[in-house]
């Protein structure tokens, strides 16, 4: 994972954030998203990962099965990101 800082901005594996947003990745709604971004390479494994850990927080313990239905509701995507 290669991290990058300009001024108040760090890009890590392409995407671009601010250093709140790195210790704290937001989870996106993308429902009103255009369709180019509505895709899951457009969102960063760090956005992926705080979708995952809500949802766990919010349903316990999930299967593999689970956690994917539950991290692409979160995120509002129409069909369930890859894992």
């Amino acid at each position: 994972m290669a991290l990058k800082s300009a001024a108040v901005l760090v890009e890590e594996d392409g995407f671009w954030m601010t250093p709140s947003q790195l210790a704290n990745p937001p989870v996106r709604d993308r429902i009103s998203a255009p369709i180019t971004l509505q895709r899951a390479e457009t969102l960063s494994l760090r956005e992926i990962r705080a979708a995952a850990k809500l949802a766990t927080q919010e349903n316990g313990s999930l299967s593999d099965d689970e956690l994917a239905v539950a991290v692409t509701r979160r995120l509002r995507f129409s069909r369930r990101v890859p894992s």
